[in-house]
């Protein structure tokens, strides 16, 4: 039996679930859906995180543009958004359309984010 290389878009996700896992406020985290190919796939991942919260990150990647499809989604412990950046393109009014910020009271603008700057951004919300 032989070994198959690992696909670049594997490659990409794995890093993301290091990214996720290694993060101080994660408690735990565990991928709810996974599609893998040698071009495009996508991912979705639920973290807990300290004090109730929750982070639901989706990531359409490809390999020719990476990431094109994001959400990345805090909730308190009631289930309530705190943050949600994304790319639905339901916004058009917003400047940065179709990136843009969902916080409780409003939409703002936003560029668009890595999963880093969202992990880092947790502080301002925990």
């Amino acid at each position: 039996m032989s070994v198959q290389p690992s696909s670049p878009v594997k490659t990409y996700f794995d890093f993301i679930k290091n990214l996720i896992s290694s993060n101080p406020f994660v408690q735990q985290s565990a991928v709810i859906r996974e599609r893998v190919g040698s071009l495009e796939g996508f991912i979705q991942i639920t973290a807990c995180l300290i004090k109730g919260k929750t982070l639901d990150v989706f990531e359409y990647y490809t390999m020719a543009d990476g990431v094109t499809k994001y959400r990345y989604n805090l909730m308190d412990d009631q289930k309530d958004v705190l943050a949600r950046w994304d790319n639905a393109p339901h916004h058009p009014e917003i400047s940065t359309h179709p990136h843009h910020l969902h916080l409780p009271e409003k939409i703002v603008e936003s560029k668009k984010p890595s999963l880093s700057y969202v992990l880092i951004k947790l502080s301002d919300f925990i």
